[in-house]
């Protein structure tokens, strides 16, 4: 069977965005396919450091490049329900939320059940939870040790 490589493209280019370059680079099968930020000249720099095609209109993006299938939402917090519900509704690929993913509960809700019902997945950003400290206390429930 062959592989398919899944194309991600980063919506909002600041200083988190490296992160997601870095471990986009570092997944087999999952490569950086775009970058956008409203700021050109900070598309631009990851652009030239991940040798993509840069944009200032996320829309932009996704109308030329279709071949996107994933798009990491990393623009300022209170944009992120926003952008995510255009990104499922109106272009139709998977998003990854930075965190907070949204500002309200009801927003959470809202995406998952529009998500399910286009077939599309919301992948939240929860890396602390490999944090060693975040593992010991992991542990330390599961074992009793803390109740």
């Amino acid at each position: 069977m062959p592989h398919t490589v899944i194309r991600v493209a980063l919506i909002g280019c600041g200083r988190i965005a490296g992160h997601h370059i870095r471990s986009i680079a570092a997944v087999d099968g999952v490569e950086l396919a775009a970058v956008c930020d409203l700021e050109i000249e900070k598309a631009k720099a990851y652009s030239d450091e991940a040798g993509v095609p840069y944009f200032s209109n996320y829309r932009e993006m996704l109308s030329d490049l279709t071949d996107i299938d994933t798009v990491a939402v990393i623009t300022p917090s209170g944009m992120h329900f926003e952008h995510t519900m255009e990104i499922l509704e109106e272009f139709g690929r998977h998003v990854i939320i930075e965190k907070p993913t949204f500002m309200r509960p009801e927003q959470l809700i809202d995406a998952y059940a529009r998500a399910d019902e286009l077939g599309l997945d919301l992948f939240p950003v929860f890396q602390n939870r490999y944090n060693k400290a975040v593992g010991r206390v992991k542990s330390a429930l599961d074992s009793g040790e803390l109740g």
